[in-house]
């Protein structure tokens, strides 16, 4: 039978759990002086992948704010996104609008939003071209975007994508600003 007592059991091993996690996550900080990858491998992994599910957790509102509070005190920095995390942000953001538009973002919408989608796939086709993409990013683009490396590919699109660059007033927002 499952009683208080197991379920104040579980809570305690939750708690010790959560807490060994913060304590590697603190110890790889020390060690490798920056926040721990998730894709790397042994205790960095582990704790790249707890950190990562901690910024989950915040954003939907499930993190507690005591813990909130530990984490900003023990690792002020734990709020930053990984390349990894910034990259599946703004892919379900453009699979999101290709999805409900049935079509690519424009970078020559008036839209800011739409054009911001625009300049990213635009930025990855440069990237792919110049091997510098990732092959796991690659693969995940041609499973989200169909034909994201063909339609804003074209010379026209790299050319009103320099425009943009150049152009100070259409510096476009990153990811962590809206």
């Amino acid at each position: 039978m499952f009683d208080e007592n197991d379920a104040a059991l579980n809570d305690i091993k939750a708690e010790n759990q959560w807490k060994w996690s913060l304590r590697n996550a603190v110890n790889q900080v020390a060690e490798i002086g920056r926040l721990p990858q998730a894709d790397d491998v042994g205790y960095e992994r582990l704790a790249g992948r707890w950190l990562a599910k901690q910024r989950d957790a915040l954003r939907v509102g499930d993190l507690r704010p005591d813990r909130e509070v530990l984490l900003d005190q023990q690792i002020p920095e734990w709020r930053q996104m990984s390349a990894q995390e910034q990259f599946e942000v703004e892919l379900v953001a453009v699979a999101m609008f290709k999805s409900q538009e049935h079509r690519m973002p424009n970078g020559d919408s008036p839209d800011e939003h739409e054009r911001s989608l625009a300049m990213w796939v635009i930025e990855k086709v440069k990237a792919n071209r110049d091997g510098r993409l990732p092959r796991a990013w690659v693969d995940l683009l041609d499973e989200y975007l169909s034909g994201w490396d063909r339609g804003g590919a074209s010379s026209d699109a790299m050319e009103m994508f320099k425009a943009m660059r150049n152009n100070p007033a259409n510096r476009l927002a990153t990811v962590g600003s809206y």
